[in-house]
């Protein structure tokens, strides 16, 4: 089946460039760039909205694939199903690890050639990891009062309990706020399973509860641990 973008007054139809802020020209490299921008920013776990992050990726997954995006400029049709893009949630998680464990070392001085960067990535997601564990459990606690208090609210006069519709309505959004966080853990988790097939290069040996960091000169820097 096709899905066909609206077309009618009410809907604008869908622009899957202007979603990328790219031109209907640009090539393979610039839509990729574009994607790439627009996901650092717009990722839940830098606080962007789900649904905007959801919106990029479909327009990517069917710009940055020749036939897709020809049967696109043709017809302003997109493949009903939905990709598979759970591996670049992945790399994209990596990729805002990655970004925040170099700025913290380079922040303290440390040496590219001195640290275990692949370490320190795969230790900042499994934080993240743990954090959002944390926030699932704080979350079904809330979950279980209300679903227990919901129902313990009367009125005197037999008019529509509010208070019930508003506890109602707010289990409602817990239960998408955890299916959120479980697949936000889900994709951390493969996260850190995905690093464990890297190795970093550098340049550093343990002894008697110290730390020889070779340095850029001949001379090493003797560090505690």
């Amino acid at each position: 089946m096709r899905l066909r973008l609206p077309t009618d007054e009410r809907m604008e139809p869908i622009d899957l460039y202007a979603i990328l802020g790219v031109h209907r020209k640009a090539n393979h490299g610039a839509i990729q760039k574009a994607f790439r921008a627009m996901a650092r920013k717009c990722h839940p776990d830098s606080g962007g909205d789900h649904e905007a992050f959801q919106k990029i990726q479909t327009a990517y997954s069917v710009l940055s694939d020749p036939k897709r995006r020809a049967k696109y400029d043709a017809t302003g049709e997109i493949d009903e199903r939905k990709p598979d893009n759970s591996f670049a949630e992945v790399v994209q998680v990596m990729s805002l690890a990655l970004a925040s464990v170099i700025a913290s070392l380079a922040g303290k001085g440390r040496k590219a050639d001195s640290e275990d960067v692949v370490s320190h990535v795969s230790k900042a997601i499994a934080k993240k990891v743990e954090e959002l564990h944390s926030q699932r459990g704080g979350l079904e606690t809330i979950r279980a009062f209300i679903a227990d208090a919901a129902d313990r609210f009367t009125t005197d006069d037999g008019q529509d309990n509010v208070i019930a519709e508003i506890m109602r309505a707010n289990l409602a959004q817990i239960k998408k706020n955890l299916e959120a966080l479980d697949h936000s853990l889900e994709v951390h988790k493969k996260g850190v399973e995905l690093l464990k097939r890297f190795r970093y290069k550098h340049s550093k040996t343990r002894y008697a509860g110290m730390t020889f960091t070779n340095a850029s000169t001949t001379s090493g820097i003797w560090m505690e641990m």
